[in-house]
């Protein structure tokens, strides 16, 4: 479970399907995973952050990003899934590895972003009845076009790196110069200061923290510590490392720093964590509960959802 593995079809790096979901604990893989639920409701983690997503509401789950999903209350759900291995998307996109999507209904809220949503559907649906056509009548040529129009959409609307939280598009060279800090972090194993940082790129202190803040919400050391936590996390739930030992390793002075992250965060200790959201299959196999359609047995629905 952790990572997952993702087995795709021998011409396609994209896997999709339909399924009722009732608990899939935290896990993470190395795709991009788009969630779609168009019956019922779901509540999806993504890394720290919970969410209810409702009909026709989407949400993404990043490469390597930690997230669970399970039922609300009693009623059944279906959930549409789409999966594109990373280094599918790296082709189409060359600046995949600095591409953070933020996508989720939810974020409607805090952002002027209603019409994005309904525009990804849409790819959605083309991409969906596309691959839930018989394998002796569908064209992959075709849905390897749908899926790289769907990359480029997505990484032009739903890039926290180059967008952030505001509703307005950044100034082309301010996206540039975000994008260029972002590789200059990653590079350092995102083991750098915000002084450090300000010096490389010839800002001063005042306006590169203003930058980080106005731009994304959160401070410089906020966003480098969610890139921590999240790599904490996935030390906590598929190794049996000491907390002592994960706190170091992924960049904390201290492990009373990674305590607090995981209080304020997760809500719990490391230890708790790890405790609560760790799963053995082999000892406890029915702590996954979902059950897979195939789209084709789903097809009504998708031509439901398109006003067919």
């Amino acid at each position: 479970m952790y990572p997952e593995h993702i087995v795709y079809s021998e011409n396609l790096s994209i896997r999709a399907f339909a399924c009722s979901v009732k608990h899939i604990p935290y896990h993470w893989h190395d795709a991009v995973e788009i969630i779609y639920v168009p019956v019922g409701s779901l509540e999806i983690s993504l890394s720290d952050e919970t969410h209810h997503l409702g009909k026709n509401m989407i949400a993404i789950a990043n490469a390597h990003e930690i997230h669970r999903m399970r039922q609300v209350g009693t009623e059944e759900n279906r959930v549409f899934i789409v999966q594109i291995d990373r280094s599918w998307c790296e082709q189409v996109l060359p600046d995949f590895p600095f591409i953070f999507f933020w996508c989720c209904s939810t974020y409607q809220d805090l952002v002027e972003s209603g019409d994005k949503y309904q525009q990804l559907q849409q790819y959605l649906h083309a991409l969906l009845r596309t691959m839930a056509q018989p394998a002796r009548d569908r064209c992959e040529e075709r849905i390897l076009e749908l899926v790289k129009k769907l990359l480029i959409y997505l990484s032009s609307d739903f890039d926290f790196i180059r967008l952030g939280l505001g509703p307005d598009e950044p100034r082309e060279k301010q996206a540039a110069r975000i994008k260029q800090m972002y590789e200059y972090v990653v590079a350092c194993d995102y083991q750098v200061s915000l002084s450090e940082l300000a010096q490389e790129f010839n800002l001063s202190l005042y306006h590169m923290s203003h930058t980080f803040s106005e731009r994304f919400g959160l401070n410089f050391q906020a966003l480098l510590n969610y890139s921590k936590g999240e790599a904490a996390a996935k030390l906590l739930l598929g190794t049996d490392m000491r907390v002592t030992d994960i706190s170091h390793e992924c960049g904390f002075s201290d492990p009373k720093y990674l305590a607090k992250y995981f209080n304020e965060h997760y809500q719990c200790t490391p230890t708790q964590f790890r405790k609560m959201y760790r799963v053995d299959l082999q000892k406890d196999p029915g702590a996954v509960l979902f059950e897979i359609y195939y789209l084709a047995e789903c097809e009504a629905l998708l031509n439901e959802e398109n006003g067919g």
